[in-house]
This record gives C-alpha cells, structure tokens and sequence, in this order.
C-alpha cells in the first residue's frame, strides 16, 4: 500500500481521542489497513490518582525474545518472530484526552498479505 493512500487513516502527533480504548482500537484498525500484527507494549500509570499517564504501541515483531534460563540447549527452540521493529504509537493524557505525542512508522520486516493476514484484521 503506498503512503498517499493510508495517510487518511494513519495516526498523526496531536491526534487525539477520548479514551484508552478508542486509541487502542485505532492501533488495532490501523495495523489491520497497514497489514502488520500489533500489541501494546506498557504503560505509565499516576501513582496517586491510579490514572494511566501514558501508553505505547507496538509492532508485533518489536524487540526480541530473550534467552530462556531454564534450559541451555532445548529441543525444539520456538523460531524467532521479533526482528526489533521500531514502529510504535506513544499516546499521553493531557486535560482528559489521549494525544499521539510519539509515532515511528518505519518497519524492517516485510509486512503481511492482506490474503493471509491474522482473522481479526479486517479486509
């Protein structure tokens, strides 16, 4: 898909929305155009008043698994899926709205088809 067509929908500094669940819904449609699996990656919560302060979004292929302690030499390691993508939507709480204050959209893997993607991706 070439950037002039999904500028319409792709997230913008400043953007803004009414709750966690409205942005976390537009992360999930708009990996869903883009054809990339998305997760949420953590959040800043106020300490005092519990509110979550910020929140960051992920490719699904960000970072990378680490090593596992419990054994050296397993016998069927998982294939690793995370090449370290860089691609993430950070929102902030400011006067009681979310606002995109951080968006990376730069992928270093190929993305999916849109035949094979994930079921819940919409089409």
């Amino acid at each position: 898909m070439n950037s002039t067509s999904h500028d319409k929908f792709r997230p913008e500094i400043g953007m803004n929305f009414d709750s966690l669940d409205e942005a976390w819904k537009f992360w999930v449609d708009y990996g869903g155009k883009i054809s990339f699996g998305v997760r949420k990656y953590y959040s800043n919560k106020n300490g005092k008043t519990c509110l979550i302060t910020s929140y960051v979004y992920v490719c699904c292929k960000e970072g990378v698994r680490k090593q596992d302690k419990r054994d050296v030499l397993p016998l069927n390691p998982q294939l690793e899926t995370r090449t370290d993508c860089k691609v993430r939507m950070r929102i902030k709480h400011v006067d009681g709205k979310y606002i995109v204050d951080e968006f990376i959209e730069d992928h270093n893997h190929p993305l999916h088809l849109q035949d094979i993607s994930h079921v819940g991706f919409p089409t």
